[in-house]
């Protein structure tokens, strides 16, 4: 491992227990991710993407293959510790009680807290700020329960974030957005790896929105690794025939290049 790198894969292999004998989600795949990147998995439905970010954050166990996190086999990590390297954000959270927006965020401080310990002073300090930086600070007397899809994203973020992570993990974190939200989004995203040099890997849908907010693009075809580049190289009519079996075109608008199904 490079001094630049904080996670690598090597031959990363999974398979759901109660699949047909031979049938594997992920199949032998390798990477790694630096510092400070942006390091978007695009794929098809079925691909393996969520699979493999559960992997990458502890919740799943690999099969075979190793994932290290700053030189260290994730297998000799604690639960606690993975947590204070790497925060995950779910596509999809369904609250059970009705927990205040800030009660929500001060969470994320829960790898900090000794058992049966209530968060402090400082953690309420942390927990604020994070809500502030993500803009959902108004948010923070609110029930979670009541929130827009849009306005829980980012209160997920800022928990996230109370976890003080190395690495932050995003699963579509645009889906069931509006357009409007799932730019805001992708925005504060991005700003994170810029301002506070967090490396942050997510799972796309959107080969635009990949290639506009990602530093590299990693394409995932039937559980195994299909390409690995930086936008300008790897989105293009050629991978995303191999990838998604479509025809596209490629077009220049303000000096952005942008990705059209061909008609």
């Amino acid at each position: 491992m490079n001094s630049k790198e904080v996670l690598r894969t090597e031959n990363l292999s999974f398979s759901y227990s109660g699949l047909k004998s031979g049938i594997s989600v992920l199949k032998g795949v390798s990477f790694a991710v630096e510092r400070g990147e942006v390091f978007s998995v695009l794929g098809p439905n079925g691909s393996g993407k969520t699979t493999l970010l559960k992997c990458l954050d502890g919740i799943l166990k690999q099969e075979k293959g190793r994932i290290f996190i700053e030189e260290r086999d994730i297998r000799e990590l604690s639960v606690r510790e993975i947590a204070r390297k790497i925060a995950y954000v779910p596509q999809l959270h369904k609250p059970v009680f009705p927990y205040s927006v800030l009660e929500v965020v001060v969470m994320g401080r829960n790898p900090y807290l000794s058992p049966f310990a209530r968060p402090g002073k400082n953690d309420m300090s942390i927990a604020i700020g994070n809500l502030e930086s993500v803009g959902a600070l108004h948010l923070k007397d609110k029930l979670y329960t009541e929130l827009s899809g849009g306005e829980m994203q980012l209160v997920l973020i800022a928990r996230a974030l109370s976890q003080n992570p190395l690495i932050l993990i995003l699963d579509e974190p645009t889906a069931h957005l509006d357009f409007k939200n799932q730019i805001m989004v992708l925005k504060i995203v991005s700003g994170l790896s810029k301002d506070k040099g967090l490396t942050i890997i997510m799972s796309m849908h959107d080969p635009n929105y990949a290639m506009l907010y990602s530093t590299r693009i990693m394409y995932l075809v039937k559980g195994k690794t299909s390409g690995i580049d930086t936008p300008d190289k790897i989105i293009n009519s050629k991978y995303l025939r191999r990838v998604y079996d479509i025809e596209t075109d490629t077009v220049k608008l303000n000096g952005k290049r942008w990705i059209i199904p061909s008609y």
